[in-house]
Formats: C-alpha cells, structure tokens, sequence
C-alpha cells in the first residue's frame, strides 16, 4: 500500500512507503559524492534520486539503491 503520492524528479508517481528513511539514502549518496570528488550538481542529483528509491521501498537497511538502480532512474528522467 502506497503512503504518499508525490511527483519525483518531474515524474508524477504513487510511489512513497516512508519518507523516513528518504534522508538516509539522500544522505549516503550525499557523502559518497562528496567524498568521491564529483562535481555539486552530479552529487545532489544523484542523492536525490536516491532518496527516491529508497522513499519507494519500506525497509530502509535494504532499501539503500545501487550505482546502477540510481543511473537507471536518472537515464529515464533525461530521455
């Protein structure tokens, strides 16, 4: 059952279990960008959709998305 209906990344989606655990993917994403050396911008996009993914899964220790989960959101919202 879907919590939160919400439009992520320009797409509308019914897509939300728990927002909780958003921040930690956003957050994980965020110092792995940084600690990387990746340019801001690549980091925040790549953080955001990664709290995404992790928004629209309801455990957050195994909801935490892959490189190429994170590429594949990304690459459907540029085409």
């Amino acid at each position: 059952m879907w919590l939160f209906s919400a439009s992520v990344l320009g797409t509308q989606c019914g897509c939300f279990r728990s927002a909780f655990t958003a921040g930690d993917g956003f957050g994980g994403a965020l110092c792995h960008g940084i600690l990387s050396g990746w340019p801001l911008a690549t980091t925040i996009e790549v953080a955001n959709a990664a709290g995404a993914i992790v928004a629209s899964r309801l455990a957050c220790s195994e909801a935490m998305p892959t490189m190429d989960e994170i590429e594949e959101l990304l690459e459907k919202e540029r085409s």
